[in-house]
C-alpha cells in the first residue's frame, strides 16, 4: 500500500512527511492506495474494542486512515467513539423516517475536531515533531 500528498491546485506529487504546501502553493491533500483484497469485516470485529489504538472510533479504520503508521506513534483518547440518536423531532420537521444524528459533544474535549487532531498528533510524534500548536475557536 502507498500513500503521498498530492497538490489539489496543479497535481504533483510528494513523499509523506514535513512538507505542509506544494510548491506551487496549492494544498496537500494525503492520497492512500487501497488493495482491492482489503477485507472490510476488519472494522466490525474491532468495534467496542477496549484496548488502544482500536478502542477509538477513528483508529478501527487505521486501514483507511494512516495505513502506513505504525501503531507505538498513535496517540489517542477514544475519539469518535460518539452516540448515534434516533431524532423523532428532526423526522417529522423534514418528514423522513429514521433520522440519526451523531453526538460529536461525546468526544474527549467535545468537539469533533478531535477525531482529526488524533491523526495529526499521532503523525507529529511519527515525524519526530517536539512542539504542534493547534488554534481553536473554543
Amino acid at each position: 500500500m502507498s500513500s503521498r500528498f498530492r497538490c489539489g491546485l496543479c497535481g504533483r506529487s510528494y513523499p509523506l512527511g514535513r512538507r505542509i504546501r506544494c510548491g506551487c502553493g496549492g494544498l496537500l491533500e494525503v492520497e492512500h492506495e487501497f488493495p482491492e483484497d482489503l477485507d472490510a469485516s476488519i472494522f466490525d470485529g474491532r468495534l467496542g474494542a477496549r484496548n488502544p489504538p482500536y478502542n477509538s472510533g477513528v483508529w478501527r479504520f487505521k486501514e483507511l486512515i494512516h495505513p502506513t503508521i505504525d501503531e507505538r506513534y498513535i496517540l489517542s483518547r477514544g475519539e469518535g467513539n460518539t452516540g448515534l440518536y434516533g431524532h423523532r423531532r428532526l423526522s417529522a420537521y423534514v418528514g423522513l423516517e429514521g433520522i440519526w444524528v451523531k453526538h460529536e459533544g461525546e468526544n474527549p474535549t467535545g468537539s469533533f475536531k478531535d477525531r482529526g487532531m488524533t491523526v495529526g498528533i499521532s503523525e507529529a510524534r511519527r515525524l519526530g515533531v517536539d512542539a504542534v500548536i493547534c488554534a481553536s475557536t473554543g
